[in-house]
Formats: C-alpha cells, structure tokens, sequence
C-alpha cells in the first residue's frame, strides 16, 4: 500500500536517505512497533553520523547486551537500549510487538538528539493537556524542530496510541470497558462492533456528534479542566441532551464533587489516586488511602436527622417541643410527624425501626446504593422514593442497626 498523501514527500525522502528498513515499506497506516521504532531510530543515527551501529556503540563506550530482555534478542533493539535510546518495560522484558506513545516517542527523540550532541534543553510548548505529566519537559525540541505536533484543539495526547490490538488485549484480559485517550474513528468502531462498551476521549462538540453518530451516550471529556471544567459540559449538555460524560485531566478530591454534583456526569477519573511515583514504589497503603479518600468525598455520608417513634400524636408534638425549648430549635408540625429543627423528627406513630430511624444524608443515592451494595449490605426496594427524573431521593437499609432503621436521603 502509499502512505497517506499528506505524508507521501516525507515517506519517499526518508526511503530515499536509508531511514525506512525493507519490512516497514507497507501498511503504513498502522501502528509501528516497539521493535521496529528501534530499528528506525538506530538507522536515523547511522544515516546521521555515517558511523555503523557497531562503530556507534564503541563511539559512546557501550555495548549491547545479549541478556537485556527476556522477550528479545533483537541486536537493533539491544542496540538502541545500551546507546539509552529505549528502555523495556515491567519483569525484565521489552514487549517487541507492543507500540509507544506519543510521549515516549518524543522522550527517545529528545535521547537521539542528545546522541547527536544537540541540545535539547530549553525549549516551550502550548499543549494544555500535557500539564503535570511526566513527558511534559521531553516535548519542546521535537515541537520546535517540527518532528511532532499536536492532535488538534491545542491538545498533544502524550498517551495516544490505543490501537485494534491493545483494545484486544485490554478485552483478553476481563475488561468489562475500553476508555481511550482520544477519539480515533476506527478504533471506536471496532470496539463498538466488539459489543464491548467503549468511552472515547473527546474534548470538542464535533467529536461528541462523531462519537453519538456511532451510538455512544457516554464518552471521556478530556482534558476536562484545561477545556473549560463543568461549566463547558454544562453549556453544551443544552444541545446534548442524551449524552453523559466521565471527565478527566485535572480532576482531584478537591474539584470533583463540582463536576458529580451535575447529573449528566456518570463518573471522574484521574491520576491523583494511583501516581506513578507510589506505584513505583509500591506504597500500595498510601494509594488505598487516598482512593479511600475520593470515595468518601464522593459519599458525602453525613447525619441527616434522627426519627424518634412516639405513641401517639400528642407525646410527638410534646416531645418536639421539649427539644426546641432545650435547644433553641424551631418548632415544625407536619402531618405524619414533627420536627425540632430539621435534627430530630417525632413520628405520631409507631413507624419503621424498633427505637425509631436514622436518616444518612448523601450526594447521590443511587451512587451510594451501588457502593454499600459491594459490600453486602441490602435495601428494601418497596421504600424507594425517586424524583422526576428516576433519581433515588431516599431508599431504606433492609436491616435495622441498634435498633434503628437506616434510610438514604439526598442531601
């Protein structure tokens, strides 16, 4: 097959000049490998200096390693790892067959460059998704030098480069969902047809109509912070009426309840709970603290009020009364019970619980059902009470504690 008509000048030059090994020449619209990225960075710095790979590697006083990678003896790979231009990836192995990202790919230019005796320091871009990750320092050089640019909309999408095959790792491997970093057609589609469900990252109008034009309700909003936060989702839901979102890219504790407190927002996702650095270090407690730490906020769990079982009407408005006097609580009566404040209620009657209820104030109900669900804990459905929308507004635990009835309620 031609590369794609855009790139057909660049493709030829880099035949021409040696670049391009033999085996390379065709499927051009497909993903390049690990190995073969190798190969093309060892013949850039051959065709560079005019120095074979053997004469290089005496040059930088190094030399390639045949017990490097268990999953390779590759000698352009063991080359380009002893001259620092790749490195391999978990349990000793290099992954040949796997791809790179996009950031990866400028770290090793940045290293080749180096090689060459360039400088690469110094160097600015205008990406607003790259802020905080760990290839942002390695992208100023191969922008300024016009090797890579971003992906549009301002955007460079360092981690860009799920393909058919990663997608059928990820569903090899028990994924119950494909979440990618940006929109790619093609991809999207063969997960769809996959039957798997599929959140592309999108960050435009035009990608969201791209994405519901393939049947999705629900895609990524990335970068959610640097393309304007909730009150952008906000704006466009207007038009958008049937599509929901998981935003991530600048979400934290801090800002996430801003965007789950909207109701077209399903789930947040974000970095701040797994960092690389306590996954390197393997600070599996520090992670689990600060996941914890997310749900809780997500939670909201707070005391709503507590409901006391009175005999009658009487002994209820008596009691109220008795609590607002004590407390300087404000005296309300209502039809099936009275309040003293909005802390305590006093049904006229017998009701659920045997000393009466707890009511557990929350964020959402239905988020909150789902997630002491996991844990084993049961509800009485004939109890639940939803808004217009279908939202739960208040469900009761199946099981009393204390002597009381647990009920939800939406804060």
């Amino acid at each position: 097959d031609a590369p794609s008509s855009w790139a057909q000048e660049e493709v030829e030059a880099a035949i021409a000049a040696g670049l391009v090994p033999e085996g390379l020449r065709r499927n051009y619209t497909g993903a390049v490998t690990r190995g073969e990225v190798a190969g093309l960075f060892l013949r850039l710095l051959e065709v560079s200096t005019g120095l074979s790979t053997e004469e290089l590697l005496s040059e930088h006083g190094v030399g390639a390693d045949p017990a490097a990678f268990a999953d390779t003896d590759d000698p352009d790979v063991l080359a380009a790892h002893a001259l620092g231009l790749i490195n391999g990836v978990e349990e000793g192995r290099f992954d040949p067959d796997g791809t790179f990202t996009r950031a990866q790919i400028a770290a090793i230019l940045n290293r080749a460059a180096r090689v060459l005796g360039m400088e690469t320091e110094g160097y600015g871009h205008s990406f607003t998704d790259v802020s905080g990750h760990w290839a942002e320092p390695e992208l100023g050089w191969p922008v300024y030098a016009g090797i890579l640019s971003g992906v549009g909309e301002g955007r460079f999408d360092p981690d860009g480069v799920l393909t058919t095959e990663q997608a059928d790792r990820a569903i090899a491997a028990g994924a119950q969902f494909i979440v990618s970093p940006g929109f790619n057609p093609a991809v999207t589609r063969y997960v769809i047809d996959k039957g798997v469900p599929m959140m592309p990252g999108t960050a435009t109008p035009g990608e969201m109509e791209q994405a519901m034009s393939m049947g999705l309700d629900v895609v990524k909003f990335f970068p959610a912070e640097q393309n304007g936060g909730v009150a952008k989702l906000k704006a466009v839901a207007g038009p958008y009426t049937t599509l929901r979102w998981m935003p991530t890219g600048g979400v934290n504790t801090k800002n996430m309840m801003d965007y789950l407190s909207f109701d077209k927002i399903i789930a947040c996702g974000g970095t701040w709970m797994v960092k690389k650095d306590l996954i390197e270090g393997e600070k599996w407690d520090e992670i689990t603290r600060i996941c914890q730490e997310a749900v809780k906020t997500m939670m909201g769990f707070t005391l709503a009020h507590v409901g006391i079982n009175c005999a009658n009407a009487d002994e209820a408005a008596q009691t109220a009364k008795t609590l607002c006097a004590l407390f300087g609580l404000e005296y309300k009566a209502g039809n099936s019970s009275d309040f003293a404040g909005s802390m305590v209620e006093c049904n006229k009657a017998p009701g659920r619980g045997a000393n009466g209820h707890i009511a557990i104030g929350t964020y959402n109900v239905d988020r909150a059902v789902y997630h002491l669900g996991l844990q084993g804990v049961r509800f009485d459905e004939s109890s639940r009470k939803t808004d217009a929308k279908g939202n739960t507004k208040a469900i009761y635990l199946q099981d009393e504690v204390g002597g009381f009835a647990i009920h939800l309620v939406k804060r």
